[in-house]
């Protein structure tokens, strides 16, 4: 499976969820993060970069909003919040992870 999780600025929040829905069905706000499954849709729009490069628009690294992605939501959203507070992805995800950035231990 493909997670995305995306946090948008609070004005933005409503428009980035029903631009998700353009792309999968599978979309939810969990705790303060946008989760999309996008793994059944990765033919329909041709390929994980495609879609991503769709969803964000053509300047995909000059999305103004902090992302992740991952194989399960959990791990995206706790991807997502080292990320909001300036630390890098361990190398070995999940089990590099910060228990702090798990929603489990929050």
């Amino acid at each position: 499976m493909h997670w995305i999780a995306l946090s948008p600025p609070e004005p933005e929040r409503n428009a980035w969820a029903w631009r998700a829905l353009r792309f999968t069905p599978r979309v939810a706000w969990v705790d303060e993060a946008l989760i999309l499954e996008v793994s059944g849709s990765h033919r329909l729009w041709g390929g994980p970069d495609r879609l991503l490069r769709r969803f964000f628009g053509r300047k995909v690294l000059e999305v103004r909003i902090k992302w992740s992605s991952s194989a399960t939501s959990l791990i995206a959203i706790a991807v997502l919040r080292l990320s909001q507070q300036g630390r890098a992805a361990p190398d070995q995800v999940p089990h590099g992870l910060p228990l702090a950035s798990l929603s489990a231990a929050l």
